[in-house]
């Protein structure tokens, strides 16, 4: 795992994977949130800043 998904995973509380998966099945969604005891508007902030964090990475890989 390189530092960057660490990190990411660090202020997201879930692994990166297990997110995404979550987002692409909403049985895992609603498995995950019951699971976590989140709010479908708790798992959409998680996206949000899985988003925000992918965008960032590719600007940076733009750049150079």
């Amino acid at each position: 795992m390189s530092p960057t998904v660490a990190v990411l995973e660090e202020k997201l509380d879930i692994p990166v994977e297990e997110l995404m998966e979550a987002l692409s099945d909403e049985a895992k969604a609603e498995k995950l949130i019951a699971a976590r005891g989140w709010t479908r508007e708790d798992l959409l902030e998680r996206a949000e800043a899985l988003t925000r964090s992918l965008s960032a990475g590719i600007s940076t890989l733009n750049m150079v």
